[in-house]
């Protein structure tokens, strides 16, 4: 399940055919589903939990739901997993965010295989109530989503979860001097597959979006599905880049779209701006070798071997990130699935 031969891997294939078919054909099930705006000029204002700090959890190409991955410690799959692991943090997150990708199309009613956005993130999340709280739970529209016409995902935003997300597939929040902005990098993106992110034309909405998150002064931190650099951390993305940093240069930037870990270094493309990828969240990924030739690049990758007897030895841990906000400073704290204490931290204050 979910590795290179997994014949299912042909539904995000059939489910991209449906959406270049005109939408009058189905509004339900053929086409893309209207793109949502909202007016940001005021964005969400964060709850801090204790110590005046607010607790948000990352996690990227989560939605795989529960599923049994050989050699691993958990018997139902490192989603579920990483769950009971949020819970069981000493200080549990006061937000969660999804940086996009539930498996195998992010589908809803209408389209194959049925309901995965609902099964795959909603019904997993409210699983676990503790960390997950009505307001308190964003998702970011990643390539998988859009495969499904991003129905199942509108869909899934309605419900009393996402209640503060205003149903948009992009968004705003703030604490202190802080400015969380949630882009979607896949709606308007032409490549194919919706593979390489981007905002699109000059005319698409997230271009004013930002202009107004500039406009407030603050410190930004910038969350895509796709990537801002490269996987060695030596040049740009094929177009997100310039599409953001056009407007804005973000002080964090974090994606997921890779299934790999990574905090880039100051020497990286993007130089003083702190870019990561949290997008290990669930499916099954090895130790990438590739990393040690560009270790300038990188302060951190996830590379850790599970221990479970039988383990396939290449295979990496998938994780998360805790992002702890003071209002002036940020602690980023990168987990392992199992493991209790951060594998990765940086801290910064202003």
């Amino acid at each position: 399940t979910y590795e290179r031969l997994d014949p299912d891997w042909a539904w995000p294939i059939m489910n991209y055919v449906l959406n270049c078919l005109p939408r009058w054909l189905d509004e339900n099930t053929t086409g893309l589903a209207p793109f949502v705006t909202a007016d940001w000029t005021r964005p969400v204002q964060l709850v801090p939990g204790r110590d005046n700090k607010v607790r948000i959890a990352l996690m990227g190409d989560w939605g795989t739901g529960p599923y049994t991955l050989t050699g691993m410690d958990s018997k139902d799959g490192p989603a579920l997993e990483i769950m009971r692991a949020l819970e069981a943090l000493p200080e549990p997150p006061d937000y969660l965010i999804h940086l996009g990708d539930t498996y195998y199309s992010g589908t809803g009613a209408g389209r194959m295989p049925e309901h995965e956005e609902r099964q795959n993130l909603l019904d997993v999340w409210k699983q676990h109530a503790a960390v997950a709280r009505p307001g308190h739970c964003f998702a970011l529209n990643g390539n998988h989503e859009m495969y499904g016409g991003l129905y199942g995902y509108q869909k899934v935003l309605a419900d009393g979860l996402f209640s503060v997300q205003r149903g948009c597939s992009y968004f705003a929040l703030e604490f202190g001097d802080w400015i969380i902005a949630g882009i979607d990098s896949s709606y308007f993106d032409t490549s194919v597959l919706y593979l390489d992110g981007s905002l699109g034309e000059a005319s698409d909405p997230q271009y004013d979006f930002l202009r107004k998150i500039k406009a407030l002064g603050k410190k930004v931190i910038l969350l895509s599905h796709h990537n801002a650099i490269s996987t060695d951390g030596a040049s740009a993305s094929p177009r997100l880049w310039n599409d953001v940093t056009g407007i804005i240069f973000p002080d964090y930037w974090y994606w997921g779209h890779w299934h790999l870990g990574v905090a880039f270094s100051e020497h990286a493309y993007s130089g003083p701006m702190k870019t990561r990828c949290v997008g290990h969240g669930a499916i099954p990924f090895a130790n990438p070798p590739g990393m040690l030739a560009c270790a300038g690049n990188i302060a951190w990758y996830a590379h850790t071997a599970p221990a479970a007897p039988g383990a396939f030895q290449p295979r990496a841990k998938n994780g998360y990130a805790v992002l702890t906000l003071t209002p002036s400073g940020i602690t980023e704290e990168f987990y392992e699935a199992g493991t209790a204490a951060p594998v990765y931290t940086a801290t910064s204050q202003s």
